[in-house]
Parts: C-alpha cells; structure tokens; sequence
C-alpha cells in the first residue's frame, strides 16, 4: 500500500561506501526517487486474526542506478515481492512512528547486507549492527571476530513548502533539503583469522591481509616518507584492504596486484612516493613511481585508477611513458576510465568518461545479459575482438571523453597542438577481461 507523507523524511545512509562519493545534486536525486510503501501483516504465532503490525518500507536507491530503474522511467513502484534488477541501494524498515528498525543494502536483486538496530554495550547508543557481512568483508577464516565501529551521521532530508497565498491559484513552491541529522554508531562483525577475539571479550582492532600486505611489499619500494609503519603507508594498505573488500572493485584491485607483483621481479619495483608539486595522485610511467600529494589524497579511486595505469605500463611494449598529450595520452586515458566504468557499472556507479544517455547505455549493454544480469560475458566478447579500436562505438565514445575530459584535449588547451589519434588497441582491458574470471 503506497505510503505518503508531508515531510516525506529520508534517511540518505551512505554505510556502503561508494567508489564516486556522492555531490548536493546526486544526494538530491537520491531523495526525489526514494519513496515509502507502508505494508500490513499478521503477526507471527498471533491466534487473533486481527491482531496485525505495519511497517513503513522505504527504498532509497543509489545515484548510479537510479536512470535505470523502471520507475524512473515509467512511475511504477517497487515492492518487496517486484524489486527492480536494476535497484542498488538500500531497503528501510520503520514503525509508524519514524522509529528505524531494520536496513538492508541490495544490489543485484541480493541483499549483501542486513543492518539491525541494537544497543551498543559501550556507550548505550542505538546502534546499527551488521548482522551479514560475508559478502562484504573477505575472510579466509572464521576463527575470531572483531566489531569494527564507526559513528556515521546519516542527513534527513525532507521537502519544505512554502505557500503562496497571493497567486490567484494558490499553490506551494517546494525545495528538497537537510532538516536534521541522525547519528548512529554502525557495527560490522568480521571474521578474524590472524586476531582471534581475546577471552575478556575486548574486540581487536582489524589488521590488513597478510595476503595484501605481501602484494604491496612485492611491488612497491617506499619513499622515506611512505615508509612502512608510517602514517602515509598505513593509509594507503587500508584503501587498498578497502578496495579488494568490497564489490564491485574487489576482484579486478586483487588480479591487477597478483599481475604487478608477477612482474616486479623481471621489471622492478614501483616507487611509492609523497610529492607535494603534484595535484593529486599519478603513476609517473617515466620514474616508474605511485605518488600521492599528501595522505588525503590516499584513497581508493586514485589507487585503482592509478594501479590500472601501472598495468598498461608494464603490458603496452615500451611502456606508456611514449604516450603524450597530443600523441596517445587520450586513448591510454580513456581505456583507464573506461574500464573504471565498466566495472562500476556491476554496482551501478555513476560513468566518469562520459555522462551522455548514449555512452551509459553502451556500458549497460556490455554490462548486462540477456536475462538482465549484471556481468562482463557482453563485455569481453567487444574487446576480445582485434578490430576494436576501429569499432564506430569505441572511437565514438572515445571522442565524447576528449570533449568531455578537456585537460585530455591538447586542442582545448594549445589549438596549436592538434590531438593525432593512434587506434591504440585497448590491451589491458583485453588482458583483464580474458586473464580472469571477474564476473563472468
């Protein structure tokens, strides 16, 4: 049964930490398409037939799938029964009175999370406990656990109208915006198979894999101020521990290190640097070194982007270093973003290349099936095809990130400098698509 509302109140969790962050714009559209159903139900072992509970059901879907989803298109809603394959996001369950009792996170028509609300025994806060977690952290054991904890301040957003009497019709203007706050402390219990939980019950702080560790000693040799042990260092083996921990990026973050640490034997370790001249982050395919600006710029979008960029380096012959801003850049460019799109688009991200209907719908044909699941079989048959660089699609969209990425376009910049488009063969992406077994 619909459920409607005044203040239409939404809870804009953000728990699941997405690859792009959302922005104002994004989290406005989050609250336009999230929307509540109130539900009525017999109470479980109840031996009086009208002895019956409600719960008000709402759905608050990620940005990335939200033009994707039927009710976008058409008005149709959802319910539990008819949820959209398209719907990435998560599942609220309140009472009538706005008391939160139960959140769950889909995607994929898979719940991968289920949150429950409880007592925290430290500081008597309600708290969200994940009650499910193996889909979201790796463990290769089970024989500890540990909470892992963090306040998250979730922003209610809700509509507030303003009447205007004086127009003979009478009427509302209505703006969408942040009415409040509500803090939670958010629980994840992980298996722990290197810190089993002390006997008085303590939880131990969570360690990276070894396993990650060892891929990040093989490859990388540190600066002195990324020193291991330091702040900086430590930094970056959590984000990289954040990416292979969580979908969509998990699978492609783990065979990109398994590949460069396969390599760094015969082709030498990757210098990983601080260096304050720089923007933000780069892999310098000259040095052959990671650099990060400072530790806030440490964070999982730039090592993925950057890591795929070290991969091309050590697969394209002579590197990557010969690729410059009106001679390859571009294409060495667009296959970075690329890539980062068509796995984002297994979790229904929001495209970096390009935010044209076309291009997004060229990302979910090589995204999804013939029965509408989400995989890459569509995607590797496109690039295990030798002509791919020639293919009217890749050029076009190729073109539409020139334009769209204009510190990529030498032509923007110097019109001097006309941009001489090479075909480059995208061959890391073929590597990556035919080399493993992520989402096929």
């Amino acid at each position: 049964m619909p459920y409607l509302t005044i203040n239409n109140n939404i809870n804009l969790y953000n728990i699941v930490k997405r690859f792009v962050e959302d922005t104002d714009q994004t989290k406005e559209l989050r609250v336009a398409y999230s929307y509540s159903n109130l539900i009525y139900f017999e109470k479980e072992k109840s031996e009086v037939k009208t002895d019956i509970n409600t719960r008000i059901i709402t759905y608050i879907p990620e940005a990335g799938c939200i033009e994707d989803l039927n009710y976008y298109k058409t008005g149709e809603r959802m319910t539990l029964n008819t949820l959209d394959k398209a719907f990435v996001g998560y599942i609220e369950y309140k009472k009538l009175n706005g008391e939160v009792i139960g959140l769950e996170y889909y995607m994929n028509v898979r719940m991968i999370a289920r949150y429950s609300l409880s007592r925290s025994s430290k500081n008597n806060k309600m708290a969200l406990a994940n009650v499910k977690s193996s889909d979201l952290i790796t463990s290769s054991s089970s024989t500890g656990t540990y909470q892992q904890c963090t306040t998250v301040c979730t922003p209610i957003y809700g509509q507030v109208c303003t009447s205007v009497p004086e127009h003979s019709e009478g009427g509302e203007s209505c703006v969408t915006k942040v009415i409040g706050q509500s803090c939670n402390e958010v629980c994840v219990e992980v298996s722990n198979p290197e810190n089993p939980t002390p006997g008085d019950g303590t939880p131990t702080p969570p360690t990276p894999s070894p396993q990650i560790v060892g891929y990040i000693n093989d490859i990388f040799d540190p600066c002195p101020d990324m020193e291991v042990g330091s702040e900086n260092h430590n930094k970056f083996i959590s984000e990289v521990q954040e990416l292979v921990s969580r979908p969509p990026f998990d699978c492609f973050t783990e065979k990109m290190l398994q590949f460069l640490a396969s390599r760094a034997s015969s082709n030498g370790k990757i210098s990983l640097c601080i260096n304050s001249n720089i923007g933000g982050g780069t892999y310098n395919a000259g040095s052959k070194s990671l650099q990060f600006k400072n530790i806030y710029v440490i964070n999982r979008q730039i090592i993925f982007h950057e890591l795929f960029h070290a991969c091309q380096d050590k697969i394209y012959p002579n590197g990557i270093n010969q690729y410059t801003a009106s001679n390859g850049k571009v294409e060495i460019e667009f296959e970075t973003h690329l890539f980062i799109d068509l796995v984002g688009r297994i979790g229904s991200e929001i495209p970096t290349a390009s935010k044209s209907e076309e291009y997004r719908g060229f990302l979910n044909g090589l995204t999804t099936d013939n029965n509408g699941n989400r995989n890459l079989f569509n995607a590797n048959n496109f690039f295990a095809d030798p002509t791919v660089a020639s293919n009217s699609q890749y050029k076009k969209y190729k073109e539409e990130f020139r334009q769209y990425k204009s510190i990529y376009n030498p032509e923007a910049m110097v019109p001097s400098l006309p941009y001489n488009n090479l075909n480059i063969i995208p061959a890391t992406i073929q590597h990556f698509l035919e080399n493993t077994n992520c989402y096929q």
